[in-house]
């Protein structure tokens, strides 16, 4: 039943002649309402990309909700709703049309029996099952501290690729400005196979609290696929790095010279030590203690 504040009701005759085509409606004068929500979209077996802004559509009348608004849930498993959008406009004026162009956030679980609940004034409706397609990464998660050269799973949640879509993982430094152009895998790795260990922890990286990976699909039997692409969220990448003296530079005996390194989570302060066969440092004479470490 679509819910309506022109609602009118209409009796038939069912017995045989001469009593066919005899009926009766309500009072046309005074329109009745037929209160509740019904959703309209996603429709069963939709696919809604993430990334992409989408229409979640409902009609909706005599929800006598004091603000005119409603509320939209989501749920990735198709029963366990949590907020989506804590106020949205539910106009319930005939014919009660509702349309929110959902911006599918890159935070959205992705999932194959993805479920939408809109709610206002009391009543509820959800939709049939739908796709949300693409992939979230979980881990790391936001403000992880992994330590250089430790090991690390890189996680994630995937729906609506092909079965056989591959992924290539990469490293930013910078928050996602620029990109290692080598990935993490050796190999294009399976997008359905959700985690990747990543051991050892790239020893060669800068050190920073701005590190962020990336997925990308390289291949797949579904074109569409080819090319979508997942970012984590920032992370730490643990440890110090030298970065002068460098190999080709020389030092003189009696010169000042400056020692430079990069440093994320390594703590301060430091000491540095000096080793003249390159492997046995003297760390009861450090060349300089409890220097300031900036993080």
């Amino acid at each position: 039943v679509i819910p309506t504040v022109r609602g009118v009701g209409r009796i038939d005759a069912d017995d045989p002649s001469p009593f066919t085509n005899v009926w009766a409606t309500s009072d046309t004068n005074v329109y009745m309402t037929v209160a509740g929500i019904l959703m309209q979209a996603p429709t069963n077996g939709a696919v809604y990309t993430i990334g992409t802004v989408n229409d979640v559509k409902w009609i909706s009348a005599g929800s006598e909700d004091p603000l005119g608004q409603g509320r939209i849930y989501y749920a990735s498993d198709g029963a366990n709703f949590t907020n989506l959008i804590a106020t949205v406009g539910n106009n319930q004026a005939f014919p009660g049309g509702n349309t929110y162009n959902w911006p599918v956030s890159p935070l959205t679980e992705p999932s194959a029996n993805a479920r939408l609940r809109v709610e206002s004034g009391g009543f509820t409706h959800e939709t049939p099952t739908f796709t949300v397609r693409g992939i979230r990464i979980n881990q790391p998660v936001a403000g992880a501290a992994l330590t250089i050269g430790g090991n690390a799973p890189i996680a994630w949640k995937q729906a609506g690729l092909s079965p056989d879509a591959a992924v290539n993982l990469q490293l930013s430094t910078d928050g996602g400005l620029t990109w290692d152009p080598t990935p993490l895998n050796a190999v294009p790795w399976p997008a359905n196979a959700e985690v990747f260990g990543w051991s050892p922890v790239t020893p060669s990286a800068d050190p920073t609290t701005n590190a962020m990976i990336r997925m990308t699909v390289v291949s797949s039997s579904i074109a569409n696929d080819i090319g979508y692409e997942a970012r984590s969220r920032v992370f730490t990448l643990k440890g110090m790095k030298i970065k002068a003296p460098t190999s080709a530079d020389t030092w003189v005996l009696k010169s000042t010279n400056v020692i430079q390194w990069l440093s994320a989570g390594a703590g301060s302060p430091v000491d540095i030590y000096y080793a003249a066969n390159g492997v046995s440092f003297d760390t009861t004479r450090p060349i300089a203690a409890n220097r300031a470490n900036v993080n």
